[in-house]
């Protein structure tokens, strides 16, 4: 929400904010996301007032907030020139035991989850940066050898292979940075000039 960071991240003239979210292996191997979510596009579906990653038991806002929410994005998408002060910065740590170059794509896939979760994304005026941590421990589960590779195609990516084992935690990562994303703009509370989601459609929220 609006602690750090995400004190003044917006989202397409919606409050923007700070999110989390984790993935867990039943192996105990873990993938974790932070997101700062300030991004030029939008969370939330116009057509549908309701953000583009399902979930979080939300339903479809009623008219009357459709309609407000509408007036806001078509105010803030209708033009290209947009101000270029959009950064949605965030971080992704496994306690899985990777190499530097297996980091650099945990990263890079991240960026798949911010996709999924803003629409336009990537633009010229967007500064998205991810960046990915490696933090094993005495506990971290055993995984197959360094030696192959995360491009490695074929029979090497085998189902107990290394390959095979880092495409499951890409995916996690990018499931995991979605979803932070998505925390991030449920958690937001509205700020003078910038409502939050919740301001502007609350009948998307489950009632109690």
């Amino acid at each position: 929400g609006n602690v750090g960071a995400g004190t003044g991240a917006v989202a397409a003239g919606i409050k923007g904010g700070l999110g989390n979210a984790m993935r867990t292996f039943s192996d105990g191997t873990v993938v974790a996301a932070l997101a700062v979510v300030n991004a030029a596009g939008t969370l939330v579906d116009p057509a549908s007032g309701l953000p583009w990653l399902a979930g979080h038991g939300l339903r479809r806002p009623d008219r009357e907030e459709r309609r407000r929410l509408n007036d806001l994005l078509s105010t803030r998408l209708g033009s290209l020139e947009l101000p270029a002060l959009n950064t949605t910065i965030g971080v992704v740590a496994t306690n899985a035991a990777l190499t530097k170059a297996e980091c650099t794509k945990l990263a890079q896939v991240a960026h798949d989850g911010l996709a999924r979760a803003a629409q336009p994304s990537h633009l010229m005026v967007d500064g998205d940066t991810v960046f990915a941590l490696s933090v094993p421990s005495a506990s971290t589960p055993d995984v197959p050898d360094p030696g192959v590779s995360a491009n490695t195609s074929g029979g090497l990516a085998g189902p107990g292979s290394r390959a095979a084992f880092l495409n499951r935690l890409l995916a996690a990562s990018a499931d995991a940075f979605a979803a932070a994303c998505l925390d991030a703009l449920l958690s937001a509370q509205g700020v003078p000039g910038f409502p939050s989601y919740r301001d502007i459609c609350p009948t998307a929220f489950p009632r109690g």
